[in-house]
């Protein structure tokens, strides 16, 4: 996603070059992270992580089902591609480099926000590198002689009245598709979902209201990222909901009520929902979404507001 007047992280003074660097670093020396980046090269995803999102389009019959693990040679790719990659050659926004300098202590709420904001932001690049880098690797033969174009937009006999269109590729967020306004097109939105892989989800922010409270965004995740060998610290990674964080946005409301973003254009502008669609989605709560749906005092509430 990096625009024309992007630069290098290396313009940073030594602290926070440094706290940069480790937290890339420390990130991309991940298994999740590995296999995130292996599955680009490779062309598709793994069946079982196709499947491993909301609003699905892949058919219980879809060729990606007998695409079981990484095509050869995939994962070695990858792992040389790690090894040889710089970081430097990374370019972020002149105006996160400074907000991010603007904070002078690792402790700090701003420090922490920035942190995570440009980390989040290097990894939705790598993915969009790699996808134009055009790589490929996929073997056809473990997935019915079809190659990648085949396999994405691969569609059962339907009724044409009620066709689910195919997207246009298997590296997809269901919330963030909408790549004519990307600045990379189709490559951003397999950066987030990359994202969504590594992290637990696409990273937003609260821009409703300035922080300045030093509350640490997530201690785990801070830990992990600012540790200079992050092999010896636990990985928190991916990060899912718990019953200790039960605040929801909308994503309807989210850019244009809440300010809840990265940047302003991720996703399209809200449609305005039918009457029918207020009520839709009652019947597919998780304790993923509403973690509280499985704490006893609020069990009782939450049924009552969405009876099955």
């Amino acid at each position: 996603m990096p625009t024309s007047d992007s630069i290098s992280y290396d313009t940073l003074d030594d602290l926070h070059r440094d706290a940069l660097f480790h937290a890339i670093s420390n990130v991309l020396a991940t298994d999740l992270a590995l296999t995130t980046y292996a599955q680009i090269i490779d062309g598709l995803p793994v069946a079982n992580v196709a499947w491993d999102q909301y609003s699905s389009k892949i058919h219980r019959r879809h060729p990606v089902n007998d695409h079981v693990g990484l095509c050869p040679g995939a994962l070695d790719r990858t792992k040389e591609f790690r090894v040889d990659f710089d970081i430097k050659s990374l370019r972020f926004s002149p105006a996160l480099l400074r907000a991010f300098e603007s904070a002078p202590s690792p402790s700090t709420r701003a420090f922490g926000l920035r942190l995570i904001e440009l980390t989040a932001s290097a990894l939705h690049q790598i993915a969009v590198l790699l996808l134009q880098l055009d790589l490929c690797m996929h073997d056809r033969s473990t997935t019915r002689g079809l190659d990648i174009q085949s396999v994405t937009l691969w569609e059962p006999g339907q009724n044409p009245f009620a066709r689910v269109v195919p997207d246009p590729t298997l590296f997809a967020h269901p919330h963030f598709m909408a790549q004519e306004q990307y600045p990379d097109g189709l490559a951003d939105v397999v950066g987030y979902w990359a994202e969504n892989r590594i992290l637990g989800g696409v990273v937003l922010f609260d821009r409703s209201q300035d922080w300045e409270h030093d509350k640490e965004p997530n201690d785990a995740l801070l830990g992990f990222l600012q540790n200079p060998d992050g092999k010896t610290t636990t990985c928190p990674l991916p990060i899912l909901p718990t019953s200790n964080n039960r605040e929801r946005i909308d994503p309807w409301d989210a850019i244009p009520v809440h300010k809840v973003y990265r940047d302003p254009w991720e996703r399209e502008p809200p449609r305005k929902r039918l009457r029918m669609q207020e009520f839709m989605g009652r019947d597919v709560i998780s304790s993923l979404d509403f973690p509280e749906y499985d704490v006893d005092e609020e069990l009782k509430s939450l049924r009552e507001r969405f009876p099955p």
